[in-house]
């Protein structure tokens, strides 16, 4: 029995979803933009966007955490600290995320 999809499969599948979700943001928030004659459009698709490259890098970084090192012996997955640690760290990146969007997702007075 195999896997369904390789972690490399997907891996390459989230970098090329992070690189076309960051261009399609800034094209259509481009194209928003110029119809309505104010660049909040452009800040708001490029805020979307972004998502996708940092979805890919919480990837990249879970995948480092979680990794097993026959040489070494590690296995990331069976220690609380590395999951302690990836909590704490999305539970960070996704409270300065808000607050960021909060700004740019502002309505315009």
């Amino acid at each position: 029995m195999h896997e369904i999809i390789t972690l490399e499969q997907f891996g390459r599948t989230m970098a090329v979803v992070a690189v076309a979700g960051l261009l399609l943001g800034a094209i259509v928030g481009a194209g928003i933009a110029w119809a309505r004659r104010s660049r909040q459009p452009l800040l708001r698709g490029l805020a979307l966007g972004s998502l996708g490259p940092l979805l890919w890098l919480a990837w990249l970084l879970f995948r480092w955490t979680v990794r097993i090192d026959p040489q070494t012996h590690y296995v990331g997955l069976y220690r609380p600290q590395v999951l302690i640690a990836d909590v704490l760290i999305f539970v960070a990146a996704g409270i300065a995320l808000g607050l960021l969007y909060r700004k740019v997702f502002r309505p315009v007075r």
